[in-house]
């Protein structure tokens, strides 16, 4: 790719995010840091040849793996905008989103809910990469268990729709609630009996 790439003004590119987020890790900021360290591997191996192979070898294996655990962290912390400031609050929710005080622009909150679908989702996504070692199974594991989450809020959403309906034809809706209006009420019964306790006191 970077032979053919490289007549065509691309980037040079590797095949994984492990080395470039070591690179940014450790003060890359642009693309002429992969320019300078390619050429400094070019200069590396056309002055010391085969002996830089012994050298490697004798490379001390903790230091490397300090190494390699500040790459995988640096990874790691993309799960911090997993939920606050991800792409996909701004773009699908143009419509709610509002203009603050200056001209900024907010993004809508998540339900805990909300937080957890999308923590499991990205597990999943990660557990299948590990475990079967290979990306497209850890994506079709992201994507079923995405798929879940939403065939459960469609049948939860489709659940109230139609007692609302028959509330509506004047017939008796259903008593059975969803998960997320037994937590609410829940919740309010608590702070109901925490108060009057309170008051009690």
């Amino acid at each position: 790719m970077n032979l053919i790439g490289g007549w065509f003004g691309a980037m040079p590119v590797c095949h994984g995010s492990g080395g470039l987020a070591a690179q940014y890790r450790f003060g890359a900021r642009s693309g002429s840091s992969i320019m300078l360290l390619g050429l400094f591997k070019i200069l590396l191996g056309l002055l010391f040849g085969e002996s830089l192979v012994n050298l490697l070898r004798g490379y001390p294996k903790s230091l490397l793996g300090i190494m390699v655990l500040a790459a995988g962290l640096e990874l790691a912390k993309v799960g911090e905008s997993l939920n606050y400031g991800a792409r996909d609050l701004w773009e699908g929710w143009e419509t709610d989103v509002t203009q603050e005080p200056g001209g900024l622009k907010r993004q809508r909150s998540l339900s805990d809910e909300e937080r957890k679908e999308r923590w499991m989702v990205m597990f999943m996504t990660i557990g299948g990469l590990l475990a079967f070692k290979n990306d497209g199974v850890g994506f079709v594991a992201g994507m079923l268990c995405h798929g879940t989450y939403e065939l459960s809020n469609a049948w939860t959403e489709w659940g109230s729709r139609r007692s609302s309906s028959a509330a509506g034809a004047g017939l008796e809706p259903p008593a059975r609630k969803s998960r997320r209006a037994r937590e609410v009420s829940t919740i309010a019964e608590e702070e109901e009996q925490m108060l009057l306790d309170g008051d009690a006191g």
